[in-house]
């Protein structure tokens, strides 16, 4: 597919999904500005992100206080982002697209495909952003594992001593839950998706995982 760029007196732009997590980067924009690109972000309107909206707007000298245009939608919404994405591009000509958040990991990599830009590959993003395909393709890397049933799932728990589960596609620590401890139970994000639940053993350092109808989990040891 060849997309035309059309300029409007810029060099170009860059995209920043999952954009109001820029703020912890608060030279990232200056210096995209300083090579004269635009910077555009997209992000999903959570309470959160509309505070720091609000801040950018208000606050002189907000690291966000640059952001050409900002749109809300949401990282499971990959052909809203992308159509905005190419909305952009007709008037831009967007130059990068950068995920902040891990929510955007795979429609940013389906962008970069699209447009012919520097990315991970539609492979890595996919595969990267869950847990039970990391396992499977880079399964001589790691320890032993095991897909089961939902059945299964109360017999793992009594016979998985000092193991934790947690949902396969949830970012950083969220949505672990350790039998043995509840207490570090972490909830994880709504948009994780139902697909597998996990448990792995910390002594012998082996995984099983378990597929729930419910909250998907991913195990770690203990």
């Amino acid at each position: 597919m060849t997309t035309q760029h059309i300029r409007t007196g810029r060099d170009g732009a860059l995209v920043l999904l999952g954009a109001m997590l820029g703020a912890r980067y608060p030279d990232l924009i200056p210096a995209a500005r300083a090579r004269g690109l635009a910077v555009l972000g997209i992000d999903a309107s959570t309470p959160r992100a509309r505070r720091f909206d609000q801040a950018r707007r208000e606050v002189p000298g907000h690291p966000l206080a640059a952001l050409a245009e900002l749109e809300w939608i949401g990282g499971d919404q990959h052909e809203e982002v992308i159509q905005q994405v190419l909305d952009w591009h007709a008037v831009y000509g967007i130059r990068g697209v950068l995920a902040y958040g891990e929510d955007y990991v795979e429609v940013a990599a389906l962008i970069a495909d699209l447009l012919g830009l520097p990315g991970p590959g539609l492979r890595a993003a996919r595969v990267c952003r869950n847990k039970l395909l990391q396992r499977r393709y880079l399964q001589e890397y790691g320890p032993v594992s095991e897909l089961v049933g939902p059945p299964a799932r109360q017999a793992n728990a009594q016979t998985s001593a000092g193991a934790a589960t947690r949902r396969p596609g949830s970012s950083s620590s969220s949505g672990i839950r350790c039998p043995t401890a509840s207490s570090v139970t972490r909830p994880g994000p709504p948009s994780c998706k139902p697909t597998a639940r996990f448990c792995a053993a910390s002594i012998s350092g082996t995984e099983s995982r378990t597929p729930s109808t419910g909250s998907p989990q991913m195990a770690i040891p203990g």
